[in-house]
Parts: structure tokens; sequence; C-alpha cells
């Protein structure tokens, strides 16, 4: 959970403020790729195990993941036996809780340093965080759907934003959401989104098509998104979608954005850091070492 840090060194606020999102969404709520009709029910609903438990700490009970699931304690039972034998989730003795281990850490940071993700982005975010101080988050584009995959926190702000870590990215509140769909058609946006009215994080929050489309119509006119306490109030957020070129199709490949507390830049003033994360989106679009899932179909 992100939190809003006030203080020195021996002071820390406890007021918890999300940068652009305010929760997870429900499952209906996301933009999730139905499974294709030859999925194997069994590896869906285990990988949906992974990733419920990628949120939880604690742990969840069996109870809790079968009810998840909506499936009976046996099934779910065996899915967790089997990843538990696999060495991907533990059983803690006191709680009685399932866990994920390490090793699924260790998954996504071989395949990030086999595709040179690490070398090239990471020094180049964490120049632009402790440059601006602010939350810097990376998303790529995998399967046709942007995913956090790296967030830099300044560190020479008293009053800082840190991250939320979760794949989920609710298109009609983020900065990066309206950053990725911008570069889509309006029929593919209107496809995204869904039925309306899209729900209302905040008193901020664009929960109509039309209204939307209008946000959009300038992001794609500037070349950057805004999200202004649309998902958090007191937090606004400006993104920008990387740009590569594959057998010379220009597409978006991931999207950059910087978090602020809106008492240190007002919305108003968000545009300010434009040139700098546009300049940063090319540099990282010069180098860009991935080749993502589904990225040679757009």
């Amino acid at each position: 959970m992100p939190r809003l840090r006030a203080g020195s060194a021996n002071l820390r606020s406890t007021r918890t403020l999300k940068p652009e999102r305010t929760r997870r969404p429900k499952s209906s709520e996301r933009s999730i790729v139905a499974p294709e009709p030859e999925a194997l029910v069994t590896v869906s609903r285990t990988m949906e195990v992974i990733e419920m438990l990628g949120d939880k700490v604690e742990g969840l009970s069996l109870s809790a993941i079968a009810r998840t699931l909506g499936v009976n304690r046996s099934i779910a039972f065996r899915i967790l036996h089997t990843l538990r034998g696999m060495g991907y989730l533990f059983q803690d003795q006191d709680t009685e809780s399932f866990k994920l281990t390490f090793r699924i850490s260790n998954v996504g940071l071989r395949q990030q340093t086999a595709n040179r993700l690490t070398d090239l982005c990471y020094p180049i975010l964490r120049g632009l965080a402790e440059e601006t101080g602010e939350l810097v988050r990376l998303a790529v584009v995998e399967n046709d759907k942007p995913v956090w995959i790296h967030a830099a926190v300044g560190s020479a702000r008293l009053l800082r934003i840190d991250p939320t870590w979760s794949t989920e990215l609710v298109y009609h509140i983020h900065a990066a959401g309206k950053a990725f769909l911008s570069t889509l058609s309006d029929e593919e946006i209107a496809a995204r989104l869904g039925n309306e009215p899209f729900v209302k994080y905040t008193p901020h929050s664009i929960t109509d098509l039309k209204r939307y489309l209008v946000d959009i119509a300038e992001t794609r006119k500037q070349g950057f998104a805004l999200s202004c306490e649309e998902a958090e109030v007191g937090v606004g957020a400006i993104a920008a979608p990387v740009f590569t070129h594959l057998r010379e199709v220009r597409r978006c490949v991931g999207v950059v954005s910087i978090a602020a507390p809106t008492s240190r830049i007002a919305c108003v003033d968000l545009p300010t850091r434009s040139p700098r994360l546009l300049e940063i989106c090319r540099q990282l679009a010069a180098g860009w070492p991935l080749t993502t899932p589904g990225s040679e179909s757009r």
C-alpha cells in the first residue's frame, strides 16, 4: 500500500495516500482478456491463486481461496497442494494461511534480466525520481495491456508517495491508463471501458465516455495525460507513452508516470513536468529491449 510519508528521519506520517488507484478493482471491473476456448480451467485457476496471494502478505486461508475461486475446498486444496509441492507457496504453521515464496519473484527477476529491462530502464527511472523527488512508475504493455513493473521514489522529499504494488491499472482514472488508451482509436477505447457510468473513485473521476474522449483528445494533442485527484483526493499524476517501431509500425510498448501530492504540485502545474517526462520516454524508446507478448500483433 502506498503511504504518504512526512517528517525527518525520526518522523513519519501515518496518513495513507494511493498515487493512482484507490482499491484493487473487483473481477467484474478489471480489463481481463477472456481465456481462449481451449484454455485449461485448472491452469487458469492456478494463476488466479498466484495473483490473489501476490496482494496478501499475510496469506489466505483455504476457505478464502476456495470462496474467491468459486470452487469447493477439495479443488482449491489440490491446486494449493500442487503449488506447495513445486515450491511456489508454503503454509504458515501458526495461522495455516497459504503464502507465496520468493520463487515467484525469482522467476520475474530472471525474465527481466534476460530481456535487459533492468539495465536500461531502472537507472533512467531512478534518475528521474531523484531529480523530481516524486514517485515514478513504469508500465510495460503485455498482451495489449499495460502492467506495472517498476517504481522509484525520490529520496530528498520529507513528504512523499510510496507505490502500490499491483498489476491492475484502471484506465479511466489513472494518468497511465489514459496515456495508453490515447494510442488507440475511440472505438477501441469504448470497448475497453465498457458500460457507463464508469466507477466513481473520487468526486473528480470521469464517469461518462463522451467526457472521457474529450480528455483523450487533449492527451493525443499534448502527448501526455493528466489525472487530477481522479484516483485519490490529494494526488495528481502525469503520464506519457513509450513508442517504438516494429517492422515500421509505430506502437506503444510502455507508459511512464510521475505522481505527486497536490499540496506540492498543483494540478495546473503538472504539465510543467511534461518536457522532462517526454524526454525520458524517448530515451527508453531508443534502447527498448523487449519484444513483449502480443506486441507483434499491434
